[in-house]
């Protein structure tokens, strides 16, 4: 019995041991690491660069930034009552790494911004940009950025950037032009969202999205070509958004692209591939009713672009295309093939009431070959093209072979019990 008892004692004893070793480990393990922001301050709306002044420019914190290989943010906290203005008398610093610009954070920011970035001083070349980001995964959020001879904001070659918030060619209120000369030009960059902004009144187009490794980006929720409101057209003087050059697999979607003196979208040129554009109003107000019109054609895809989709199946899919000048959706040239048109709204309102396109709802014209207007389904796949005052679809030119127009609804509603002719 005692040495029963003996080894009971041992073996507890071996086990409070191994437990208090475990428990040793434990708190000697390294913690995990976490990388803090380090936020600067913007404090000036001054362009000077002093650095026993007691105060940060926008210019200090960017080059402070710079500096610091980690990721950053720069915030906003300048004083006094209303909007503020800062002036750069050149080209900013290239944003380089991870950087966080928001401006939300100012005094007086309620849903539009109070500080505007005017580049009216800042050069009249291609240097002159509002802000250009290099590093990867920053954001813009909360700036109006009006006057830079070339870009509002340029993305260049960097991942994951994300605009939001900002007012990109207007001043602070969204209903006076500040042009820039591109709104956002996202060039070889992808991954990137573009989201919740005005881009109105720059002198080119309000998004540009170019070159075969600029893919992946998302342009979502954003009025343009209108004011904040999306009430009246305050127009880029190109077009909406462009995409060109190779880019692939971008999303357009839940936009307002009404009131621009070109096209709403424009997809161009061989390598463009894999694009969609869906759920957006398209020379109409918000609500999809009444027409702010593009001045042009709506949707232009064409140079070879290929399997690209304007609408897919599913009710927050459809895009609403009316009410605008020239040809609603228009592809041309050859090479242009595998796009798809399905599950759109052209000609009519979100009512299928007459928003009529001033030439023809859908033209193929000179070469483009196995595209498909609608699809196996009406009312799903198919589109309503109705209420145009020319033909509904229009098929053009010798080289322009082997289309499917199929399951759509041409001069009815949807139901096809309503007339809503094209005349």
């Amino acid at each position: 019995m005692n040495k029963w008892l003996q080894k009971l004692s041992e073996s507890l004893s071996s086990g409070r041991q191994l437990r208090r070793n475990r428990i040793r480990q434990r708190r000697i393990e390294p913690l995990e690491q976490r990388t803090l922001l380090t936020v600067y301050t913007v404090t000036s709306t001054s362009d000077v660069t002093d650095p026993l002044d007691g105060q940060m420019t926008l210019r200090e914190a960017i080059v402070a930034a710079n500096q610091n290989a980690d990721a950053d943010e720069i915030r906003f906290n300048i004083p006094g009552a209303g909007a503020h203005t800062i002036s750069p008398t050149s080209p900013l610093p290239t944003v380089r790494h991870t950087t966080v610009i928001d401006a939300t954070i100012e005094s007086g920011y309620i849903n539009r911004p109070v500080i505007f970035l005017d580049g009216t001083n800042a050069g009249t070349d291609n240097a002159a940009k509002g802000l250009r980001l290099q590093g990867d995964n920053s954001v813009v959020r909360g700036l109006a950025i009006g006057n830079f001879f070339a870009q509002g904001i340029l993305i260049d070659g960097s991942v994951g950037a994300t605009i939001s918030q900002n007012f990109i060619g207007t001043d602070v209120t969204g209903t006076v032009a500040q042009p820039n000369g591109y709104g956002i030009l996202v060039y070889g960059s992808s991954m990137n969202s573009i989201e919740h902004n005005l881009l109105s009144g720059n002198t080119n187009d309000g998004i540009r999205i170019t070159e075969t490794t600029s893919s992946q980006n998302i342009v979502r929720n954003n009025r343009i070509g209108t004011d904040d409101a999306q009430t009246v057209a305050l127009g880029n003087l190109r077009n909406g958004v462009t995409i060109i050059n190779g880019a692939t697999n971008n999303t357009v979607e839940n936009n307002t692209i009404s009131g621009n003196q070109s096209l709403g979208v424009s997809i161009h040129g061989s390598g463009s591939t894999g694009n969609v554009v869906r759920g957006s109003r398209i020379g109409t107000n918000a609500s999809g009713m009444t027409e702010i019109p593009n001045g042009t054609h709506r949707v232009w895809i064409g140079g070879g672009a290929t399997d690209n989709q304007i609408g897919q199946p599913g009710v927050s899919f459809s895009n609403v295309i009316g009410g605008n000048r020239k040809v609603c959706i228009f592809l041309t040239n050859e090479n242009t093939s595998r796009n798809t048109v399905m599950n759109n709204l052209i000609g009519v309102n979100v009512s299928q009431q007459p928003l009529p396109n001033e030439e023809f709802g859908v033209t193929l014209y000179l070469g483009p070959s196995d595209n498909q207007i609608g699809g196996n389904a009406a009312g799903n796949e198919g589109n309503v093209i109705s209420g145009n005052l020319f033909d509904g679809v229009r098929l053009e030119g010798a080289t322009t072979a082997s289309n499917v127009v199929q399951g759509n609804s041409i001069g009815t509603n949807s139901s096809g019990q309503s007339a809503v002719s094209n005349e």
